[in-house]
């Protein structure tokens, strides 16, 4: 890895290995190899006047630092709420945003009714340790990705009508570069809670969402679908998800003892493949509670009957 840190084995998940560098290394260390791109934001001691070069002298919002940032950098998130809607925009690739302190502790959250917390148009953008919410739940995406290689680690996603939706911009958006594809994202070790739906794949006339994968999950007290699928502009049933990865991931009832209305709802076309394996449900999955594709395998997954091998239906 350079700077004299150990290589990075594949033996322990790359959330895993943050901490041990973190913990080990300390945080300047890690990051001072890049420290002209290196920026921080405190929501409670920071202003956007300051240079947010350093720890004493952050930025307020996390935009003013997205916005001083260039390809390829970092952003430090001090814990606190930051009332804003964060953009990151095409032309701004290989970024990244770790949260300090706990779960969550560092969170998006704007004040504005309906608005989001998070818009990632562009590629290979990596977001660690930090929480991003909609604000109701009548229309607020909590996190919108249309970027390609999208990386979430130890993340926390809640508070809207979707946490998290994934998928292509348009042919014209593509074309104008002003979207990405919206392939190739990666969810490890988060939290997707409190709202209606939780992660949504969506379509549009450009293709279908690929190679999506989500594993180590935590999905609860979310009334609609924990899993489900969309039609986007100009999009269609046959062309909304392929190559999904759905691994090791808990479905959980809300906290009054209630089911989502569905934990995996992916059966619009039978065109649309990937795979779910692993994951643990806390009801029967042979329930309508789960319904998928017939091109996406199911199998080895538990739930109150024992493991389940076939399609549930």
């Amino acid at each position: 890895m350079g700077n004299g840190f150990p290589a990075y084995s594949g033996q322990r998940n790359l959330w895993s290995y943050l901490h041990y560098l973190f913990d080990n290394q300390g945080l300047g260390s890690v990051l001072g190899a890049n420290g002209e791109n290196t920026f921080w934001a405190d929501s409670t001691n920071g202003s956007d006047n300051a240079d947010g070069r350093s720890q004493s002298t952050p930025f307020a919002t996390i935009g003013q630092a997205v916005s001083k940032s260039s390809a390829g950098g970092f952003i430090l998130v001090a814990p606190g709420q930051y009332d804003e809607t964060v953009t990151i925009a095409r032309a701004l690739s290989n970024l990244t945003i770790i949260g300090m302190g706990g779960r969550g502790a560092a969170f998006i959250e704007p004040s504005t009714e309906d608005a989001g917390g998070m818009l990632v148009d562009s590629d290979d953008f990596t977001l660690v340790n930090l929480g991003v919410a909609g604000e109701d739940e009548t229309s607020a995406v909590a996190l919108t990705v249309t970027g390609s290689r999208f990386r979430a680690y130890g993340c926390k996603f809640e508070g809207g009508l979707r946490q998290v939706l994934i998928g292509p911009g348009t042919v014209a958006q593509e074309a104008a570069d002003t979207k990405g594809r919206g392939g190739d994202s990666l969810f490890d070790d988060c939290e997707i809670c409190w709202g209606t739906e939780g992660i949504v794949l969506q379509g549009t006339d450009f293709g279908g969402c690929t190679q999506i994968y989500i594993r180590n999950c935590r999905f609860h007290d979310l009334t609609a679908e924990s899993v489900g699928e969309a039609i986007g502009s100009g999009g269609s049933a046959a062309v909304t998800f392929f190559g999904l990865n759905l691994r090791n991931c808990v479905f959980e009832l809300d906290e009054a003892g209630a089911p989502a209305t569905k934990w995996v709802s992916l059966n619009v076309n039978n065109a649309n493949s990937g795979i779910v394996a692993g994951c643990q449900f806390p009801t029967a999955v042979n329930s309508g509670l789960n319904l998928v594709s017939t091109k996406v395998i199911w199998v080895g997954n538990f739930h109150t009957g024992g493991i389940s091998t076939g399609q549930p239906s």
